[in-house]
Protein backbone atom coordinates (compact mmCIF):
# COMPACT_ATOMS: atom_id res chain seq x y z
CA UNK A 1 0.00 0.00 0.00
CA UNK A 2 1.44 2.98 -1.14
CA UNK A 3 2.26 5.29 2.13
CA UNK A 4 0.01 8.80 2.11
CA UNK A 5 1.79 12.08 0.83
CA UNK A 6 1.73 13.55 4.07
CA UNK A 7 4.26 10.99 5.35
CA UNK A 8 6.81 12.10 3.85
CA UNK A 9 8.32 15.59 4.78
CA UNK A 10 8.44 18.43 2.84
CA UNK A 11 7.15 16.60 -0.82
CA UNK A 12 4.50 18.84 -1.01
CA UNK A 13 5.55 21.77 0.81
CA UNK A 14 9.62 22.10 0.10
CA UNK A 15 9.71 22.25 4.20
CA UNK A 16 11.98 20.00 6.27
CA UNK A 17 9.78 20.03 9.24
CA UNK A 18 10.54 16.51 10.39
CA UNK A 19 13.86 18.64 11.04
CA UNK A 20 11.99 21.39 12.39
CA UNK A 21 10.17 18.81 14.93
CA UNK A 22 13.52 17.14 15.86
CA UNK A 23 14.99 20.29 16.82
CA UNK A 24 11.92 22.18 18.85
CA UNK A 25 12.25 18.58 20.85
CA UNK A 26 15.63 19.04 21.29
CA UNK A 27 14.93 22.12 22.60
CA UNK A 28 11.87 20.79 25.13
CA UNK A 29 14.64 18.37 26.27
CA UNK A 30 16.95 20.96 28.38
CA UNK A 31 15.08 19.83 31.66
CA UNK A 32 15.87 16.60 30.84
CA UNK A 33 19.28 16.75 30.10
CA UNK A 34 19.68 19.20 33.39
CA UNK A 35 17.96 16.13 35.44
CA UNK A 36 20.39 13.90 33.34
CA UNK A 37 23.09 16.15 34.51
CA UNK A 38 21.86 15.82 38.28
CA UNK A 39 21.90 11.91 38.11
CA UNK A 40 25.45 11.36 36.74
CA UNK A 41 26.58 14.11 39.59
CA UNK A 42 24.92 12.44 42.06
CA UNK A 43 26.19 8.96 41.28
CA UNK A 44 29.69 10.45 41.31
CA UNK A 45 29.29 12.43 44.61
CA UNK A 46 28.11 9.22 45.89
CA UNK A 47 30.57 7.23 44.19
CA UNK A 48 33.35 9.98 45.79
CA UNK A 49 31.61 9.27 49.36
CA UNK A 50 32.51 5.15 49.11
CA UNK A 51 35.92 6.05 47.89
CA UNK A 52 36.43 8.76 50.98
CA UNK A 53 35.03 5.82 53.37
CA UNK A 54 37.25 2.73 51.95
CA UNK A 55 40.40 5.69 52.92
CA UNK A 56 38.99 5.88 56.78
CA UNK A 57 38.16 2.34 56.80
CA UNK A 58 41.59 1.67 56.04
CA UNK A 59 42.66 4.74 58.47
CA UNK A 60 40.35 2.55 61.12
CA UNK A 61 41.93 -1.28 60.24
CA UNK A 62 45.71 0.58 60.93
CA UNK A 63 44.59 2.00 63.95
CA UNK A 64 42.70 -0.86 65.49
CA UNK A 65 46.21 -2.90 66.90
CA UNK A 66 47.80 0.83 68.08
CA UNK A 67 44.07 2.24 69.84
CA UNK A 68 45.02 0.22 73.51
CA UNK A 69 48.63 -0.44 72.80
CA UNK A 70 48.32 -4.43 71.20
CA UNK A 71 50.23 -3.26 68.20
CA UNK A 72 53.12 -1.90 70.61
CA UNK A 73 53.50 -4.25 72.92
CA UNK A 74 54.60 -6.63 70.63
CA UNK A 75 57.19 -9.61 71.90
CA UNK A 76 59.55 -11.92 70.03
CA UNK A 77 60.81 -14.70 71.88
CA UNK A 78 64.51 -16.50 71.12
CA UNK A 79 66.00 -19.88 72.63
CA UNK A 80 69.54 -20.08 73.28
CA UNK A 81 71.57 -23.02 74.95
CA UNK A 82 70.71 -26.28 73.00
CA UNK A 83 74.08 -27.91 71.45
CA UNK A 84 73.84 -27.84 67.70
CA UNK A 85 72.20 -31.30 66.10
CA UNK A 86 69.96 -31.21 69.74
CA UNK A 87 66.02 -31.46 68.36
CA UNK A 88 64.05 -28.65 69.79
CA UNK A 89 62.68 -29.09 73.15
CA UNK A 90 60.25 -26.20 73.87
CA UNK A 91 58.42 -24.08 71.73
CA UNK A 92 57.20 -20.50 73.28
CA UNK A 93 55.05 -17.84 71.86
CA UNK A 94 53.93 -14.18 73.12
CA UNK A 95 50.84 -12.84 73.31
CA UNK A 96 50.40 -8.87 73.65
CA UNK A 97 50.28 -9.31 77.30
CA UNK A 98 53.63 -10.57 77.52
CA UNK A 99 56.63 -9.12 78.99
CA UNK A 100 60.02 -9.01 78.01
CA UNK A 101 62.28 -11.22 80.19
CA UNK A 102 64.65 -13.98 80.35
CA UNK A 103 63.53 -17.37 82.04
CA UNK A 104 65.24 -20.99 82.19
CA UNK A 105 63.08 -24.09 80.97
CA UNK A 106 64.10 -27.75 80.88
CA UNK A 107 61.36 -29.97 79.02
CA UNK A 108 61.38 -33.16 81.99
CA UNK A 109 58.61 -34.68 80.44
CA UNK A 110 56.00 -34.77 77.45
CA UNK A 111 52.95 -35.39 77.36
CA UNK A 112 51.44 -39.10 76.09
CA UNK A 113 47.68 -40.36 75.00
CA UNK A 114 46.80 -43.82 76.73
CA UNK A 115 46.79 -46.73 74.41
CA UNK A 116 45.28 -49.85 75.76
CA UNK A 117 44.89 -53.23 74.20
CA UNK A 118 42.11 -55.94 74.92
CA UNK A 119 42.29 -59.80 74.94
CA UNK A 120 42.96 -61.54 71.26
CA UNK A 121 40.57 -63.10 69.13
CA UNK A 122 41.16 -65.73 66.54
CA UNK A 123 39.23 -63.55 63.92
CA UNK A 124 38.68 -59.94 63.19
CA UNK A 125 35.30 -60.54 60.65
CA UNK A 126 33.66 -63.15 62.92
CA UNK A 127 30.79 -62.28 65.35
CA UNK A 128 32.23 -62.64 69.07
CA UNK A 129 28.38 -63.21 70.38
CA UNK A 130 29.11 -60.32 72.71
CA UNK A 131 26.23 -57.64 73.29
CA UNK A 132 26.07 -55.13 76.25
CA UNK A 133 27.01 -51.22 76.42
CA UNK A 134 30.98 -50.51 76.21
CA UNK A 135 31.63 -47.07 78.53
CA UNK A 136 34.21 -45.04 77.30
CA UNK A 137 34.96 -41.85 79.45
CA UNK A 138 31.29 -42.28 80.37
CA UNK A 139 30.08 -42.26 76.61
CA UNK A 140 28.26 -45.55 76.06
CA UNK A 141 28.82 -47.15 72.54
CA UNK A 142 26.28 -49.98 71.80
CA UNK A 143 27.53 -53.68 70.74
CA UNK A 144 25.32 -56.50 69.35
CA UNK A 145 26.45 -60.29 69.32
CA UNK A 146 26.44 -60.27 65.76
CA UNK A 147 29.41 -57.58 65.66
CA UNK A 148 32.56 -58.71 65.07
CA UNK A 149 36.33 -57.38 66.39
CA UNK A 150 36.40 -54.59 63.60
CA UNK A 151 32.49 -53.82 63.73
CA UNK A 152 33.25 -53.29 67.71
CA UNK A 153 36.22 -50.75 66.26
CA UNK A 154 34.15 -48.90 63.74
CA UNK A 155 31.39 -48.12 66.29
CA UNK A 156 33.97 -46.75 68.65
CA UNK A 157 34.95 -44.60 66.14
CA UNK A 158 31.88 -43.72 64.52
CA UNK A 159 31.13 -42.15 68.10
CA UNK A 160 34.31 -40.59 68.56
CA UNK A 161 32.76 -37.33 66.64
CA UNK A 162 32.00 -33.93 67.75
CA UNK A 163 32.09 -32.09 71.04
CA UNK A 164 30.18 -35.12 72.37
CA UNK A 165 32.73 -37.95 71.17
CA UNK A 166 34.19 -40.73 73.74
CA UNK A 167 37.38 -39.32 73.84
CA UNK A 168 38.91 -42.43 72.37
CA UNK A 169 39.69 -44.15 68.88
CA UNK A 170 40.16 -47.52 68.25
CA UNK A 171 41.78 -50.40 65.90
CA UNK A 172 42.12 -53.93 65.02
CA UNK A 173 45.20 -55.44 65.58
CA UNK A 174 47.21 -58.44 63.80
CA UNK A 175 49.66 -59.86 66.74
CA UNK A 176 52.54 -61.81 65.19
CA UNK A 177 50.39 -65.12 66.34
CA UNK A 178 48.04 -64.40 63.54
CA UNK A 179 45.31 -63.08 66.33
CA UNK A 180 44.00 -59.76 66.84
CA UNK A 181 42.87 -57.92 69.81
CA UNK A 182 41.14 -54.69 70.00
CA UNK A 183 43.37 -51.44 70.67
CA UNK A 184 41.70 -48.10 71.77
CA UNK A 185 43.83 -44.85 71.60
CA UNK A 186 43.11 -42.00 73.88
CA UNK A 187 42.52 -38.56 71.98
CA UNK A 188 43.82 -36.56 74.49
CA UNK A 189 47.24 -36.76 76.44
CA UNK A 190 47.34 -36.90 80.64
CA UNK A 191 48.33 -39.13 82.87
CA UNK A 192 44.74 -39.54 83.61
CA UNK A 193 44.06 -42.03 80.73
CA UNK A 194 40.69 -43.01 79.69
CA UNK A 195 37.70 -44.26 82.04
CA UNK A 196 36.28 -48.10 80.70
CA UNK A 197 33.37 -49.42 82.12
CA UNK A 198 30.55 -51.50 80.89
CA UNK A 199 26.38 -51.46 81.87
CA UNK A 200 26.66 -55.01 83.71
CA UNK A 201 26.50 -56.86 80.79
CA UNK A 202 30.71 -58.29 80.87
CA UNK A 203 31.09 -56.87 77.54
CA UNK A 204 34.15 -55.03 79.32
CA UNK A 205 35.74 -58.21 80.41
CA UNK A 206 34.50 -60.48 77.52
CA UNK A 207 36.81 -58.10 75.09
CA UNK A 208 39.31 -58.08 77.54
CA UNK A 209 39.61 -54.22 79.01
CA UNK A 210 38.69 -54.77 82.97
CA UNK A 211 42.38 -55.45 82.79
CA UNK A 212 44.05 -54.56 79.16
CA UNK A 213 47.46 -54.62 78.11
CA UNK A 214 48.81 -51.20 78.62
CA UNK A 215 50.32 -50.80 75.30
CA UNK A 216 51.65 -46.95 76.52
CA UNK A 217 50.87 -45.64 79.43
CA UNK A 218 49.42 -42.10 79.50
CA UNK A 219 51.43 -39.38 80.86
CA UNK A 220 51.74 -35.61 82.00
CA UNK A 221 54.02 -33.24 80.39
CA UNK A 222 56.36 -31.23 82.70
CA UNK A 223 58.52 -28.40 82.56
CA UNK A 224 61.00 -26.73 85.08
CA UNK A 225 60.70 -22.72 84.92
CA UNK A 226 63.27 -21.40 86.74
CA UNK A 227 64.04 -24.14 88.92
CA UNK A 228 59.84 -24.44 89.88
CA UNK A 229 58.41 -27.88 88.12
CA UNK A 230 55.15 -27.74 86.47
CA UNK A 231 52.72 -30.23 85.51
CA UNK A 232 50.10 -30.80 82.19
CA UNK A 233 48.38 -33.21 81.09
CA UNK A 234 48.93 -31.73 77.61
CA UNK A 235 52.06 -30.74 76.35
CA UNK A 236 50.59 -26.65 76.42
CA UNK A 237 51.40 -24.80 79.31
CA UNK A 238 49.81 -21.03 79.84
CA UNK A 239 49.27 -19.00 82.35
CA UNK A 240 53.10 -19.46 83.83
CA UNK A 241 53.86 -15.86 82.54
CA UNK A 242 51.14 -13.13 81.42
CA UNK A 243 51.03 -13.82 77.71
CA UNK A 244 53.44 -16.47 77.06
CA UNK A 245 52.49 -20.15 76.06
CA UNK A 246 55.15 -22.76 76.55
CA UNK A 247 55.01 -26.17 74.58
CA UNK A 248 56.85 -29.14 75.74
CA UNK A 249 58.24 -30.66 72.39
CA UNK A 250 61.36 -33.07 73.84
CA UNK A 251 62.60 -33.97 76.68
CA UNK A 252 65.62 -33.01 77.34
CA UNK A 253 68.73 -33.07 80.13
CA UNK A 254 69.46 -29.48 78.55
CA UNK A 255 68.24 -26.48 79.96
CA UNK A 256 67.29 -23.83 77.32
CA UNK A 257 66.93 -20.06 78.26
CA UNK A 258 63.85 -18.27 76.44
CA UNK A 259 64.15 -14.71 76.03
CA UNK A 260 61.40 -12.23 75.33
CA UNK A 261 62.01 -8.74 73.94
CA UNK A 262 60.05 -6.07 72.73
CA UNK A 263 59.68 -6.61 68.86
CA UNK A 264 60.09 -2.88 68.19
CA UNK A 265 60.49 -3.07 64.24
CA UNK A 266 57.00 -5.03 64.70
CA UNK A 267 55.43 -2.00 66.63
CA UNK A 268 57.12 0.24 63.57
CA UNK A 269 55.55 -1.78 60.37
CA UNK A 270 52.28 -1.36 62.60
CA UNK A 271 52.97 2.41 62.94
CA UNK A 272 54.03 2.85 59.22
CA UNK A 273 50.34 1.26 58.30
CA UNK A 274 48.85 4.18 60.07
CA UNK A 275 51.44 6.44 58.07
CA UNK A 276 50.69 5.31 54.90
CA UNK A 277 46.84 5.61 55.46
CA UNK A 278 46.81 9.05 56.45
CA UNK A 279 48.56 9.58 53.37
CA UNK A 280 46.14 8.26 51.08
CA UNK A 281 43.37 10.09 53.44
CA UNK A 282 45.24 13.16 52.49
CA UNK A 283 45.99 12.42 48.58
CA UNK A 284 41.79 11.54 48.07
CA UNK A 285 40.78 14.93 50.02
CA UNK A 286 43.05 16.95 48.13
CA UNK A 287 42.28 15.32 44.92
CA UNK A 288 38.45 16.85 45.72
CA UNK A 289 39.20 20.34 43.90
CA UNK A 290 37.95 21.58 40.69
CA UNK A 291 35.46 19.55 39.12
CA UNK A 292 35.71 16.56 41.33
CA UNK A 293 32.11 15.18 42.70
CA UNK A 294 33.11 16.17 46.39
CA UNK A 295 35.01 19.72 45.62
CA UNK A 296 34.07 22.23 48.11
CA UNK A 297 31.76 19.81 50.19
CA UNK A 298 31.25 20.74 53.71
CA UNK A 299 30.68 17.53 55.26
CA UNK A 300 34.23 15.93 53.84
CA UNK A 301 36.19 19.18 54.91
CA UNK A 302 34.46 18.59 58.44
CA UNK A 303 34.82 14.83 58.74
CA UNK A 304 38.84 15.73 57.48
CA UNK A 305 38.81 18.04 59.63
CA UNK A 306 38.06 16.20 62.65
CA UNK A 307 40.31 13.38 62.33
CA UNK A 308 43.00 16.04 62.02
CA UNK A 309 42.22 17.24 65.21
CA UNK A 310 42.31 13.84 66.85
CA UNK A 311 45.41 13.29 65.28
CA UNK A 312 47.93 16.33 65.69
CA UNK A 313 46.16 17.36 69.17
CA UNK A 314 48.49 17.37 71.95
CA UNK A 315 47.88 14.34 74.38
CA UNK A 316 47.63 14.88 78.04
CA UNK A 317 49.85 12.88 79.78
CA UNK A 318 48.62 14.00 83.45
CA UNK A 319 50.85 16.32 85.27
CA UNK A 320 50.94 19.39 82.93
CA UNK A 321 52.82 17.32 80.61
CA UNK A 322 51.84 17.01 76.96
CA UNK A 323 53.40 14.70 73.72
CA UNK A 324 52.69 15.13 70.41
CA UNK A 325 53.35 12.61 67.03
CA UNK A 326 57.07 13.93 66.51
CA UNK A 327 57.84 12.76 70.33
CA UNK A 328 57.41 9.78 68.87
CA UNK A 329 58.76 10.16 65.41
CA UNK A 330 56.08 10.90 63.39
CA UNK A 331 56.29 13.99 61.30
CA UNK A 332 54.09 15.93 58.80
CA UNK A 333 55.28 18.62 56.23
CA UNK A 334 54.19 21.53 55.80
CA UNK A 335 51.65 19.72 52.43
CA UNK A 336 50.04 17.60 54.82
CA UNK A 337 52.61 14.37 54.09
CA UNK A 338 53.28 12.43 56.54
CA UNK A 339 56.12 10.38 57.59
CA UNK A 340 58.05 7.71 59.94
CA UNK A 341 61.36 7.91 61.49
CA UNK A 342 61.42 4.52 62.26
CA UNK A 343 64.89 4.25 64.15
CA UNK A 344 63.55 7.24 66.13
CA UNK A 345 60.53 5.65 66.48
CA UNK A 346 61.77 2.42 67.73
CA UNK A 347 64.54 4.52 70.06
CA UNK A 348 61.63 5.79 71.92
CA UNK A 349 59.78 2.31 72.04
CA UNK A 350 63.05 0.59 73.81
CA UNK A 351 63.39 3.95 75.71
CA UNK A 352 60.01 4.87 77.41
CA UNK A 353 57.49 2.22 76.03
CA UNK A 354 54.85 3.56 78.47
CA UNK A 355 55.35 7.09 76.43
CA UNK A 356 54.67 5.80 73.40
CA UNK A 357 51.69 3.50 74.67
CA UNK A 358 50.33 6.77 75.77
CA UNK A 359 50.84 9.03 73.11
CA UNK A 360 49.26 6.03 70.33
CA UNK A 361 47.26 3.51 72.18
CA UNK A 362 46.51 5.45 75.94
CA UNK A 363 42.60 6.33 77.11
CA UNK A 364 43.51 10.04 75.60
CA UNK A 365 46.35 9.28 73.15
CA UNK A 366 45.89 9.64 69.23
CA UNK A 367 44.98 6.27 68.33
CA UNK A 368 42.23 5.97 70.74
CA UNK A 369 41.13 9.63 69.87
CA UNK A 370 41.55 8.77 66.20
CA UNK A 371 39.68 5.38 66.33
CA UNK A 372 36.69 7.05 68.09
CA UNK A 373 36.19 9.50 65.28
CA UNK A 374 36.73 7.25 62.41
CA UNK A 375 34.31 4.86 64.20
CA UNK A 376 31.49 7.83 64.24
CA UNK A 377 32.36 8.35 60.71
CA UNK A 378 31.66 4.86 59.41
CA UNK A 379 28.79 4.32 61.71
CA UNK A 380 24.93 4.51 60.20
CA UNK A 381 22.70 7.28 60.75
CA UNK A 382 22.45 11.55 60.58
CA UNK A 383 25.83 12.54 59.47
CA UNK A 384 27.73 8.77 58.99
CA UNK A 385 29.11 8.70 55.48
CA UNK A 386 26.93 5.62 54.99
CA UNK A 387 23.98 7.89 55.74
CA UNK A 388 25.41 10.61 52.94
CA UNK A 389 25.63 7.68 50.24
CA UNK A 390 22.49 6.83 50.83
CA UNK A 391 21.03 9.46 51.12
CA UNK A 392 22.66 10.50 47.61
CA UNK A 393 21.60 6.88 46.26
CA UNK A 394 17.97 7.53 47.30
CA UNK A 395 17.53 10.91 45.08
CA UNK A 396 18.69 8.72 41.81
CA UNK A 397 15.80 6.89 41.86
CA UNK A 398 13.30 10.07 41.85
CA UNK A 399 15.46 11.99 39.29
CA UNK A 400 15.38 9.25 36.69
CA UNK A 401 11.35 8.95 37.07
CA UNK A 402 10.93 12.25 36.81
CA UNK A 403 12.59 12.19 33.55
CA UNK A 404 11.12 9.25 32.08
CA UNK A 405 7.69 11.10 33.07
CA UNK A 406 9.44 14.19 30.88
CA UNK A 407 10.75 11.47 28.46
CA UNK A 408 7.01 10.10 27.63
CA UNK A 409 5.36 13.58 27.32
CA UNK A 410 7.68 14.84 24.88
CA UNK A 411 7.65 11.61 22.91
CA UNK A 412 3.43 12.62 22.76
CA UNK A 413 4.82 16.09 21.35
CA UNK A 414 6.44 14.94 18.95
CA UNK A 415 3.90 11.95 17.54
CA UNK A 416 1.30 15.28 18.67
CA UNK A 417 3.60 17.45 15.81
CA UNK A 418 4.11 14.92 13.64
CA UNK A 419 -0.01 14.24 13.16
CA UNK A 420 -0.13 18.10 12.78
CA UNK A 421 2.16 18.57 10.06
CA UNK A 422 1.41 15.62 8.26
CA UNK A 423 -2.47 16.78 7.97
CA UNK A 424 -0.96 20.42 6.66
CA UNK A 425 1.08 18.55 4.27
CA UNK A 426 -1.75 16.53 2.59
CA UNK A 427 -3.38 19.13 2.97
CA UNK A 428 -1.45 21.33 0.46
CA UNK A 429 -0.83 18.23 -1.31
CA UNK A 430 -4.66 18.32 -2.27
CA UNK A 431 -4.63 22.03 -2.59
CA UNK A 432 -1.88 21.71 -5.58
CA UNK A 433 -3.75 18.75 -7.07
CA UNK A 434 -6.90 20.39 -7.23
CA UNK A 435 -4.76 24.04 -8.49
CA UNK A 436 -2.90 21.74 -11.66
CA UNK A 437 -6.48 20.46 -12.29
CA UNK A 438 -7.81 23.72 -12.61
CA UNK A 439 -5.35 24.75 -14.64
CA UNK A 440 -5.17 22.11 -17.08
CA UNK A 441 -8.64 22.68 -17.56
CA UNK A 442 -8.18 26.18 -18.31
CA UNK A 443 -5.44 25.62 -20.54
CA UNK A 444 -7.84 22.97 -22.28
CA UNK A 445 -11.16 25.42 -22.42
CA UNK A 446 -8.68 28.32 -24.08
CA UNK A 447 -7.32 26.02 -26.71
CA UNK A 448 -10.69 24.95 -27.69
CA UNK A 449 -11.75 28.73 -27.94
CA UNK A 450 -8.96 29.55 -30.63
CA UNK A 451 -10.02 26.52 -33.06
Amino acid sequence: MAEPIGSFSGLASGIQWQDMIDQMIQIERAPIRRLEARVTSTKAEATAWKAFKANVQALRDALAGLAGGSALRAVTTSIRGLPEGTPATVSVTAGADAQPGTVRVRTVAVARAEKLGGAVFAERDAALGIAGELHINGRAVTISATDSLSQIAASINAANTGTEGVGASATVLRTPEGEYRLVLTSATTGAAGMSLADDGSGVLAALGLDAPTVITAGADAQLEIDGALYTSASNTFEGILDGVTFTATFASEYEVEVELTRDTTKAAESVKQLVDALNELAKFVKSQTGSAPLAGNGPLRSMHSGLRSALLDDVDLGDGRTARLSTIGIEVDRNGTYSLDAERFEAALRSDPRLVEEVLGGSAGIGTRMLETADRYLGYGNGSIDGLISDLEGRVPGIENRIASLESRLDDRRANLVRRFAALEQALAQAQSQSAWLASQLTAFQGAGRS
